[in-house]
């Protein structure tokens, strides 16, 4: 695999794409090469911003493999659906009296990749909550 033709991740134009896929184009050692997948990924990264058609015509690509590629990015992995979490540090007291069925807080988390929570919390709300739903939104 050829890396002399590595995007960077950060902020890529649709300028600086095109030049580097007429500079592959113009390197390329057959006619039917495939494009190198780093292109592609720079390609499929560009319709964060611009819209699949403009990317296909102005990097001069096959419209339905870029939507493809993108469809193909944009579908979630697969995973449990459920996923229970043991807070152990929850006390059987509710709302400060033995056996209250009344909610101190409900709490519900989507983070950017799409990843939901919800948790009604009675009583204090656990350390071990507090750090899950920090590292659900900043993703640390």
């Amino acid at each position: 695999m050829d890396n002399s033709f590595v995007i960077p991740q950060v902020s890529i134009s649709l300028n600086e794409v095109a030049q580097d896929f007429e500079t592959w184009r113009k390197s390329k050692p057959h006619s039917k090469s495939r494009i190198p997948e780093k292109l592609w990924e720079a390609a499929v990264a560009l319709t964060a911003t611009y819209p699949v058609s403009k990317v296909s015509q102005i990097l001069k690509l096959n419209h339905t493999e870029l939507k493809r590629r993108v469809e193909q990015k944009a579908v979630p992995p697969c995973g449990p659906s459920f996923i229970p979490v043991d807070l152990p540090a929850c006390s059987s007291v509710r709302n400060g009296q033995p056996g209250s069925t009344r909610p101190t807080c409900l709490i519900e988390l989507e983070s950017s990749d799409g990843i939901r929570f919800r948790c009604t919390v009675y009583g204090t709300i656990p350390q071990q909550l507090l750090t899950f739903c920090q590292t659900l939104l900043l993703g640390r």
